[in-house]
């Protein structure tokens, strides 16, 4: 609350008028600001809110704590300020403006009956803070002093400049990792739609509590520590999940805007100090359980604070840095009165001709309300859309549009009240413009229409993978130990014949061995008996059956021999080597391995075992996987842009070459352990989708050698334009009929 009257106004009349009958609150705490001009801080202990005045609104409130009347009131504010004066008709305005906020009480009966009543019909007429803003409830909380009492003197010290250098030092050094490795980081960055489906939201819940938690406590040492009150720490849920809050308010009474911005800044600051130890953490740490739930606080602690708790246009922490570092109070309100105004001049409902002032701090004001509004709602609209994809493919979507619906309609519903507030207020004043105003209704009509019926380009995105035009199977015919060299490193070009690799197997050697040895005793012992048949008539009787020996061991031999051929696996045609499909290999691989990872050699391969493949060095292929619904929007020739999260997010473009009519069976196990597409198990242990899907074949242009089969990839199919109507019409039947 801040008013400026400091016009001059006419004199006041010769004859004394009785005194006032209003007072100020004996209850009330006030606190000056080291601020120019210096600024004094109201507050009100019964409802915990905090009010700024000037200097002269100071000294007007710290006059009514004695008798005093109207006449005297205008007589010392035109000495202390001299030469400014204040009307009768101000000082009413102002005197009505404190009563209204409570800061005054009446020596009058019922007047206290009139407050609470005036309260209570302010609080039927809103709705609860859990409609406007269901995906951040709070709860009411307890007094934590006797808990900052004993962590302040542990803790206090991280508020310190040197532990702040120290903890700068270590976020830069935390940064540089991210940036040399981010690569592999982006790999492991958990994706929003695919975390209630692959059962990682539970962690990343843990991982924000926890976060958020610290947030808080952060916020309410540094306040202690300051000199300030954290009068209230309590349970909220954000995102549906429990965090605490800290109600830190107090420190509007500190005397320099240096301690508030201390005490602003330090949830930022542990964020992003969780942040920098995470980092830390993820790069020390293999993948597993300790590497995901680093990689969930990074995300927490350096996104959130970019995005929402370190925004200055939400009304969280970086909004109350931007305050105090512009020492702007009340820049909220302030800067929606000012659209306010704008919208009234605009449309021609201005109370007055000349409310709208065009100087450099209304625009940025003005600026600062319309990017406010218009972010605050879009990121509600963002989340709201991660919520439905994330809980559509489990069959939760309707429930986040119900959600939707309603926290769009209480802040509507709000919004409409209190503009019908403001207009009941001044109606007597209002001055409407009919031309203006059918002029700037014409105009947002149609703007609104260009937007909703102008045809855009729309963008149909769907996972994949990569697929080889002609891609020719190499499996293991032979079981064997695979060496630790391989001849032909994948991403090489191979001919026909060419050896790949060998495997050992001990059992194969010997049997070759001891058959040699026995081919050789039989052979000489055939020839000795063939020597001796001439002169020994047992010798002739026994040749025939050792030729026969003889024969069958050089059989098993050569045998033997041909199935130690087998342990050299040969490229079957000429091409390009891949690496195989991952999961779908035999033998005691890593979880995720094929034959040709590093990690893999020496590992042990059955025979079935499908090593590599052999694709066409000119062609390859993505195929992507999406919904029955979307199909009917597709068709052969539209341009497509593939992504590949796995290279940094290297972008190629390709064309639809193949659409599937019949639906995908199948998921394949790679696509349903990432939590690509949501599946559901059958009872023979097969994995199908949980919607239609089909298959659609993209042709890459000019595909990477680096590509690997059964990458995964990213597809966004450029649509046929189609209005924004169109576009929304559709997402509401697919809510409320998901079978169309």
């Amino acid at each position: 609350m801040t008013t400026q009257a400091v016009d001059p106004g006419p004199s006041a009349p010769a004859e004394e008028s009785p005194p006032l009958d209003v007072r100020c609150r004996p209850d009330l705490v006030m606190a000056r600001t080291r601020t120019s001009p210096p600024r004094w801080t109201v507050k009100d202990p019964l409802t915990l809110r905090y009010f700024q005045l000037g200097e002269i609104e100071h000294f007007l409130l710290a006059q009514l704590r004695g008798t005093v009347t109207r006449e005297q009131l205008l007589r010392r504010i035109h000495e202390q300020f001299y030469p400014q004066r204040l009307s009768h008709h101000e000082l009413g305005q102002f005197l009505q403006q404190l009563f209204q906020q409570g800061l005054l009480t009446m020596d009058r009966p019922g007047v206290g009956a009139f407050l609470q009543q005036r309260v209570d019909r302010r609080g039927k007429g809103r709705l609860p803070a859990w409609l406007m803003n269901p995906l951040a409830i709070r709860f009411p909380g307890i007094d934590p002093d006797w808990l900052l009492t004993r962590l302040v003197p542990w803790t206090g010290w991280m508020f310190s400049l040197p532990a702040v250098m120290a903890s700068v030092v270590m976020m830069l050094v935390a940064l540089s990792m991210v940036i040399a490795d981010w690569d592999a980081l982006s790999r492991d960055l958990p994706r929003v739609g695919q975390l209630i489906a692959s059962g990682r939201f539970v962690s990343f819940a843990i991982v924000l509590a926890i976060a958020k938690g610290l947030h808080e406590l952060g916020h309410a040492i540094a306040c202690r520590r300051e000199g300030g009150e954290c009068r209230e720490i309590g349970l909220m849920l954000l995102l549906f999940t429990p965090c605490l809050y800290c109600n830190v308010s107090d420190a509007w009474l500190l005397p320099t805007r240096w301690q508030r911005l201390v005490i602003s800044g330090a949830g930022i600051y542990v964020d992003l100090l969780l942040a920098a130890f995470a980092t830390f953490v993820w790069a020390m740490t293999g993948p597993g359980l300790v590497q995901e739930l680093a990689v969930n606080l990074m995300v927490i602690g350096s996104v959130s604070t970019l995005f929402l708790n370190g925004n200055p246009l939400l009304r969280y922490d970086g909004y109350h840095l931007l305050v105090d570092l512009l020492d702007v109070p009340n820049l909220k309100p302030r800067s929606q009165e000012v659209v306010r105004r704008w919208r009234g001049w605009l449309f021609g409902t201005s109370n007055e001709p000349n409310n709208v002032q065009w100087s450099w701090s209304q625009l940025g004001l003005g600026l600062y309300g319309v990017l406010s509004s218009v972010y605050l709602w879009g990121l509600l609209m963002w989340i709201l859309v991660m919520f439905y994809r994330a809980a559509e493919p489990v069959g939760l979507g309707p429930l986040v549009v119900a959600m939707g619906v309603i926290m769009m309609a209480s802040r509507t519903s709000a919004a409409v009240r209190a503009s019908r507030q403001r207009r009941a207020a001044k109606s007597s004043n209002k001055r409407s413009r009919p031309v203006r105003t059918v002029i700037t209704t014409v105009a947002f009509l149609v703007v609104l229409a260009a937007i909703l019926f102008v045809p855009v380009p729309r963008t149909l995105r769907a996972p994949g993978q990569i697929a080889g035009v002609q891609s020719t199977p190499i499996y293991v015919t032979a079981p064997g130990e695979l060496s630790a060299d391989l001849a032909v490193q994948p991403g090489e070009w191979v001919n026909e014949g060419t050896p790949l690799a060998e495997l050992r197997n001990r059992e194969i050697e010997q049997e070759v061995i001891q058959l040699e040895a026995q081919v050789r005793r039989q052979e000489i012992r055939v020839a000795n008996l063939e020597a001796r048949r001439s002169t020994e008539p047992n010798a002739a009787e026994v040749l025939p059956t050792a030729r026969e020996t003889l024969k069958d061991l050089q059989q098993r031999r050569d045998q033997a021999i041909s199935e130690q051929s087998r342990l050299r696996i040969v490229a079957p045609r000429s091409g390009v080597l891949v690496a195989a499909e991952p999961n779908l290999v035999g033998g005691p691989l890593s979880a995720e391995g094929t034959p040709l990872d590093e990690r893999n050699r020496d590992a042990w391969l059955e025979t079935g075992t499908l090593f590599a493949r052999l694709v066409d060095r000119e062609a390859r292929d993505a195929v992507l996987f999406v919904e029955q619904a979307d199909v009917a929007s597709l068709r052969v020739g539209l341009p497509v842009r593939v992504s590949i999260p796995q290279q940094a997010g290297e972008v190629l473009d390709g064309k639809v070459t193949e659409i599937s009519r019949q639906p995908l069976l199948i998921v394949p196990p790679t696509f349903a352990a990432r939590s690509l597409i949501p599946v559901r198990a059958t009872a023979d242990g097969q994995l199908r989708p949980l919607k239609p899907m089909h298959e659609v074949r993209v042709r890459l242009s000019q595909p990477s050698e680096e590509l690997v089969l059964s990458q995964d990839v990213e597809g966004a199919i450029r649509l046929k334009a189609e209005p924004l109507a169109t576009q929304a019409w559709r997402a509401i039947r697919r809510t409320l009929r998901p079978d169309l």
